[in-house]
């Protein structure tokens, strides 16, 4: 809806030849649109004059940015190392497939928790421009080896999304006391087929020492599925047909020692 805000002079004016007079509108939008090329809102501004009226067409469109970040599972770390995504965190102008009708500026990204921190400056550089529906990524996201095993975080993502800020949950494994024990080392775990769809086939060299326990958890650190091999074996399936498409770690526990922490990609 159009309204007239101010007009310099007030009104009634008498406007003598070349002078001339300052109005100012308001627009407030019914809704947003869902068409940024054809979505108008229509209206008219009418000035009386004497002996005549004067028509001038105005149109608007509501529109606003919105933003929906990924969560990142970075790789396993060494203690006392340092690893950082490849690509970074993906940042996309809309939610559920809807997208922006509006440019989203993204101005901040910063970790809320330590050992996780974005790179300074960030790759690219801020601020970062995002088209309605399109993705970018910001960071890199980086880690710092401390503790050990599964550890979580947050990266909070400023921008001008109509949501506000946002947050990306980071996950990743720390192996610092990481046992080989058993005999079973990191590098011997392999996966098949990966990324994974339907079932998981976990497969070791080694024959286990001890009862063992696989489990898969998600990068809020739930476990969301589990399988149990024996003494002796060099193997197990897990069934991964119930998870959604996404990252997931899969760790060995073997007579109650933590031996493996490795990332894993489920698809449809």
């Amino acid at each position: 809806v159009c309204i007239v805000q101010t007009v310099v002079p007030p009104l009634p004016v008498t406007l003598a030849a070349g002078d001339s007079i300052t109005i100012e509108l308001g627009y407030t939008p019914r809704a947003e649109t869902s068409n940024v090329k054809d979505g108008w809102e229509y209206d008219t501004l009418v000035l009386t004059a004497t002996g005549c009226d004067v028509r001038h067409a105005m149109r608007g469109m509501g529109v606003v940015p919105r933003v929906s970040v990924l969560d990142v599972l970075l790789d396993t770390v060494d203690v006392g190392g340092v690893i950082c995504s490849t690509l970074g965190m993906a940042i996309t102008n809309g939610i559920a497939g809807i997208p922006g009708t509006d440019t989203l500026v993204v101005t901040d990204a910063r970790s809320l928790d330590e050992p996780f921190f974005v790179s300074d400056p960030p790759e690219p550089p801020l601020p970062l421009i995002i088209a309605p529906g399109e993705s970018a990524y910001v960071g890199r996201i980086c880690v710092r080896g401390e503790g050990n095993g599964p550890i979580h975080g947050d990266v909070v993502v400023v921008s001008n999304a109509i949501e506000g800020d946002s947050v990306s949950r980071i996950s990743a494994t720390v192996r610092g006391g990481v046992s080989v024990a058993e005999g079973i080392q990191a590098s011997m775990l392999r996966f098949t087929p990966h990324p994974v769809q339907g079932a998981l086939q976990v497969r070791w060299a080694t024959p286990l020492a001890a009862d063992a326990v696989v489990t898969l958890t998600n990068v809020s650190g739930r476990t969301v599925a589990t399988a149990v091999p024996r003494s002796g074996d060099t193997g197990v399936e897990v069934d991964c047909s119930n998870l959604a498409p996404g990252a997931y770690v899969v760790r060995l526990v073997v007579a109650g020692s933590t031996v493996v922490h490795k990332p894993v990609i489920i698809v449809d």
